[in-house]
């Protein structure tokens, strides 16, 4: 089309414009393919929180309850150490994959939060191992480590298979802390199928990090379907000279997978909290009426609240001809098209959303009713017909279908 090579835009998660990863292909597979190339870049990614981590072990106070035992507890920490960047030692046959640069650049977060986009989720988190023996009827710290636990999960646009994968890595070790293990085990939540996981005891080391990987897939395959899931690990540290052991447990965020994408059969996997966005830059008309009518209240602009897609095709052709109605009042001058905003694929469309009209001085249209404001109502505008066809078209091919935005999922719209 004639303005595609003056035309450019990038999609990106919320606010984050994040690869979209190609999950493993399945259980038995633990490697990703090569992700495709970056779109173009970047903020930094969101930041959610998850339910705090569960504890098979309740929180308590680190005391040993017999002269000369010894026992361990684990608790986070109130300070920053160094984020998780220490020689990996993963048990075979799993795959651990490098954590994402912006994980990294994110330092350590408080415990239950995450950076994510909208296939990744990310969270480097400090804690502290403490041994306390009795001796002669006080309680004495006899030896702490100090390590980074770094949780990293993914899907895929067109995969099944969520990847849920944890490191520890101890920054410093004293004491009786000195030889301490960690074994974990992971499950899913619901609408899965547990696939391979891996992380047998290891022996805990000063700057190496040991890993385990776990790999679910979803039972949400049929088609229309959507299944909320999601997936934790529960870490077991034990101290050799301690008579107990302490499990601390580490959740990821919700994840949704669906079968629900309009007019594709594939199943992926998304992190549905992270709303994605699609930004047009270089679109001289399109962009110039969709940012008038986000300035005049209309929602979807990243600093306000979103628009919500819609698939029905009947309520989507209502939209389309609440707005741009075929007939003498809306005459379309040669070379242009009728545009409306909100978009009529979308809930808060004309008809769908309600309220009543608003314009601008150089769209072209003469309203028989003064113009709406504020969040409620829709705008019109004749624009360029190349460039109106162009912004409906890269829609679908860059936000709707890459970002699986399926039935009244949220989304913005960015006019860069």
């Amino acid at each position: 089309m004639k303005r595609q090579s003056k035309a450019s835009l990038a999609v990106c998660a919320a606010l984050f414009a994040g690869s979209i990863l190609a999950g493993p292909a399945s259980a038995a597979n633990a490697e990703r393919p090569a992700p495709p190339p970056l779109p173009p870049t970047a903020t930094a990614p969101d930041v959610r929180k998850v339910t705090p981590p569960g504890r098979a072990q309740a929180p308590q106070e680190c005391a040993a309850a017999a002269e000369g035992e010894a026992v361990t507890c684990v608790k986070p920490l109130k300070k920053q150490l160094k984020p998780a960047t220490g020689k990996q030692q993963a048990l075979t046959p799993m795959t651990v994959q490098p954590l994402p640069s912006w994980c990294a650049q994110a330092g350590t977060l408080p415990e239950g939060y995450y950076s994510a986009t909208r296939y990744e989720a990310c969270g480097n988190w400090p804690y502290q191992l403490t041994v306390v023996r009795k001796v002669k009827g006080s309680q004495t710290v006899t030896g702490v480590m100090e390590f980074t636990l770094s949780g990293f999960h993914y899907g895929a646009q067109n995969q099944p298979t969520v990847a849920h994968q944890i490191t520890i890595i101890p920054s410093s070790m004293t004491g009786d802390a000195v030889g301490a293990t960690a074994s974990a085990t992971a499950q899913c939540w619901q609408n899965c199928a547990a696939g391979s996981q891996g992380f047998g005891t290891q022996t805990l080391t000063t700057g190496n990090g040991s890993s385990g990987e776990f790999f679910y897939n979803t039972t949400a395959i049929t088609p229309g379907a959507v299944g909320p899931t999601g997936s934790s690990w529960n870490i077991t540290f034990k101290v050799p000279s301690a008579s107990n052991s302490w499990t601390l447990g580490s959740s990821s965020l919700n994840v949704r997978c669906d079968t629900a994408l309009p007019n594709n059969a594939s199943t992926g996997c998304v992190n549905p909290d992270i709303a994605p966005y699609i930004q047009y830059q270089g679109f001289d008309s399109f962009g110039t009426h969709v940012k008038a009518a986000q300035d005049s209240g209309l929602p979807g602009a990243l600093s306000g609240a979103p628009l919500h897609r819609l698939v029905n095709q009947t309520l989507r052709d209502l939209n389309r001809n609440t707005a741009c109605p075929q007939n003498s009042s809306y005459p379309r001058p040669t070379g242009y098209s009728c545009d409306e905003y909100p978009f009529a694929s979308t809930s808060e469309g004309a008809y769908t959303g309600g309220g009543t009209a608003r314009t601008f001085p150089w769209c072209q249209i003469t309203l028989s009713a003064p113009d709406s404001t504020g969040p409620v109502g829709y705008s019109v505008c004749m624009i360029n017909l190349d460039e109106n066809n162009y912004a409906g078209s890269v829609l679908n091919n860059v936000l709707y279908a890459p970002m699986r935005v399926i039935d009244a999922d949220p989304f913005y719209v960015h006019i860069a």
